[in-house]
C-alpha cells in the first residue's frame, strides 16, 4: 500500500517499548544471575514479559495487515527478547523468519535527560546544562555476540547499525548522544519500505523522552515531561507509537497504552 498525500510518500513505523523487565518483578533472581554480575543494566524479560510481548505483536498484526518489512531492536537483552517473540509470532502466522537488525541507536545510556531539555531547534535538542553520562553497552551486546547468545539464525548479520557501539560508549556530551538517537529514528523510518509493516523495539526513553518530547514540544509546546506524565507509565510495557516521516518531517500518528489505542490530537 503506497499512500500519497500532497504528492509526498508517507513512511510509517512502529516504535514499541520492550516487555516486562525481570529486575522490576523479581530483583533477587536477577541479582543472582551471571549476567547481573557482568552488567547490572542488561536485564532480561520476566516470564510474564514474554506473554505481554506475544499479545502485543498479535494485536499489531491484527491491526495492520501490510506485508511484513523489517524488525529492529536495541542491543539490550530485554529488547532483543521482545523482538524475538515478535519474530516467532510473525513466523507462526506468515511462515517467514524475519531476521532482526540490531540498531545501537535504539538504546539509551543516560538518565533523566528530560530535566535538562531547554529547547528544540532544527531537529535537534539543546540542553540547559551538562548531564552525567552513564555507560552500559558492553561487549556482550555487540551484534556478533548477541547472535552467539540467542542464535545467529535470528539476526541479520549483514545489517550495519547507524551508530557503532564505540560512539554509544564514547565519553561525549549527552546532548550529542540524545541527538544521535533522534537522528536514528529519522534514519530508520526513511530507509524502510513504506508498503510494509516495520517495527523497532526500544526503550521508554527513546519513545517518550526522545521522539515524544521532540514532537510534542515542537507541535504543541508541551513542557518537556508532559507526554510521559500523561500517557506513559513506568510499568506500561510494550507501549507503542506509530511515527510518520513525510518530506523529512516527523509526526506521531497514534499511541497504544493501557487505555487502548489513541490517535494523536492536541486534545489528547
Amino acid at each position: 500500500m503506497i499512500i500519497f498525500e500532497v504528492n509526498f510518500l508517507r513512511y510509517i513505523m512502529y516504535f514499541v517499548r520492550h516487555s516486562e523487565r525481570l529486575d522490576q518483578i523479581d530483583p533477587e533472581t536477577w541479582k543472582a544471575s551471571k549476567r547481573f554480575k557482568e552488567n547490572v543494566f542488561d536485564t532480561p524479560l520476566s516470564d510474564n514479559g514474554f506473554r505481554i510481548a506475544k499479545h502485543t505483536i498479535t494485536d499489531i498484526l491484527k491491526r495492520d495487515k501490510r506485508e511484513i518489512g523489517e524488525i529492529y531492536s536495541s542491543p539490550a537483552q530485554r529488547c532483543v527478547q521482545t523482538a524475538m517473540v515478535f519474530q516467532k509470532q510473525i513466523e507462526k502466522i506468515y511462515g517467514i523468519l524475519v531476521p532482526i537488525n540490531i540498531e545501537n541507536g535504539l538504546i539509551f545510556d543516560f538518565y533523566n535527560v528530560e530535566n535538562y531539555i531547554k529547547k528544540f531547534e532544527k531537529n535537534k535538542v539543546v540542553f540547559s546544562q551538562k548531564v552525567k553520562k552513564i555507560i552500559f553497552v558492553d561487549n556482550e551486546m555487540t551484534p556478533k555476540n548477541i547472535g552467539k547468545r540467542f542464535g545467529k539464525i535470528h539476526f541479520n548479520s549483514h545489517y550495519k547499525p547507524f551508530i557503532p557501539i564505540k560512539k554509544i560508549n564514547a565519553p561525549n556530551d549527552p546532548q550529542k548522544q540524545f541527538n544521535m538517537r533522534l537522528k536514528t529514528a529519522f534514519d530508520l523510518i526513511n530507509q524502510v519500505d513504506e508498503n510494509k509493516l516495520n517495527i523497532a523495539v526500544t526503550h521508554q526513553e527513546i519513545i517518550a523522552d526522545t521522539i515524544g518530547q521532540f514532537y510534542f514540544k515542537l507541535k504543541y509546546n508541551w513542557e518537556v515531561d508532559e507526554f510521559r506524565k500523561k500517557y506513559f507509565a513506568s510499568n506500561d510495557y510494550c507501549f507503542w507509537i506509530t511515527v510518520e516521516m513525510k518530506k523529512d518531517k516527523m509526526k506521531i500518528l497514534s499511541l497504544k497504552n493501557k487505555d487502548g489505542v489513541k490517535k494523536i490530537t492536541k486534545k489528547l
